[in-house]
C-alpha cells in the first residue's frame, strides 16, 4: 500500500507524456502520435518522438522545439510555421514535407532526408545538415546563416534568394542548384552554376595570372633552342 502513490504518479506520467511503440505510433505530451495525426498548435517540445511515424500529419504551428525526432518519418507531412528550434531530427524522414516558414534554428539534421521538401523561407541559421539530402528541395528565401552544411546534397534544388552567408559549404554538392541572387559566405561565388570556394577560387585566380607567364616563359626558351648553333 505504501507503494500506491508511486505508482499512480508513474502511471499519471506515463499516460500524460506517453510513449512511442515498435510501429511508431503512441502519445506524447498528451498528443496522438499516428500517420496522419491532427496536431495543429500541439505543444510537443522536449518530447520523446524517437522513431515516430508522422507521415501525412498535420503539425501547422506546432511547437517541436528540443524534441528528439531522430529516425522518425515526417514524409510529406505540414510543418508550415512549426518551431522545431534546436529539434533533434538525425536521419529523420522529410522528403515531400512542407517547413515553409518553419523555425529549425540550431536543429541536428545530420544525415536527415529532406529531398523534395518545400523550405521556403525556413530558418536554418546554426543548423547542422551535415550530409543532408536537400536534393531538389525548394529553399527559396531560406535562413542557412552559419549552418554546417558540409558533404550536404543540394542538387537540382531551388535556393533563390537564400542566405548562406557564414555557412561551411566545405564538399558540398550544388550540382544543378538554381542560386539565383542567393547570398554566399565570404570568398565564395558562383560559376556557371557551380559554388566556387576559396580554395579553389584561390587556384583558378593563380592559374589564370601564372598561365601567361609560364607560356612565355616556354616560348622565350623555345627561341633561344631555335637560335642555338648546331
Amino acid at each position: 500500500m505504501k507503494n500506491l502513490p508511486l505508482l499512480f504518479s508513474v502511471l499519471l506520467s506515463s499516460s500524460l507524456f506517453g510513449q512511442i511503440g515498435q510501429d511508431g505510433t503512441g502519445t506524447a505530451n498528451g498528443y496522438y502520435i499516428g500517420p496522419g495525426a491532427y496536431l495543429i498548435d500541439a505543444d510537443l517540445s522536449n518530447a520523446n518522438l524517437i522513431d515516430a511515424n508522422l507521415r501525412e500529419a498535420d503539425l501547422f504551428y506546432a511547437d517541436l522545439s528540443n524534441a528528439d525526432l531522430s529516425y522518425a518519418d515526417l514524409s510529406n507531412a505540414n510543418l508550415i510555421d512549426a518551431n522545431l528550434r534546436e529539434a533533434d531530427l538525425e536521419a529523420a524522414r522529410l522528403s515531400g514535407a512542407d517547413l515553409s516558414y518553419a523555425n529549425l534554428r540550431e536543429a541536428y539534421l545530420f544525415d536527415a532526408d529532406l529531398r523534395e521538401a518545400d523550405l521556403r523561407y525556413a530558418d536554418f541559421s546554426g543548423a547542422r545538415l551535415f550530409d543532408a539530402n536537400l536534393r531538389e528541395a525548394d529553399l527559396e528565401g531560406a535562413r542557412l546563416s552559419g549552418a554546417d552544411l558540409r558533404y550536404a546534397v543540394f542538387s537540382g534544388a531551388r535556393l533563390f534568394n537564400a542566405d548562406l552567408s557564414g555557412a561551411d559549404l566545405r564538399y558540398a554538392d550544388f550540382s544543378g542548384a538554381r542560386l539565383y541572387k542567393a547570398n554566399l559566405p565570404t570568398g565564395y561565388l558562383i560559376i556557371k552554376g557551380f559554388v566556387i570556394g576559396p580554395y579553389m577560387l584561390t587556384f583558378l585566380i593563380l592559374s589564370t595570372l601564372l598561365l601567361p607567364i609560364l607560356g612565355y616563359w616556354i616560348y622565350i626558351r623555345w627561341i633561344k633552342s631555335q637560335s642555338t648553333p648546331q
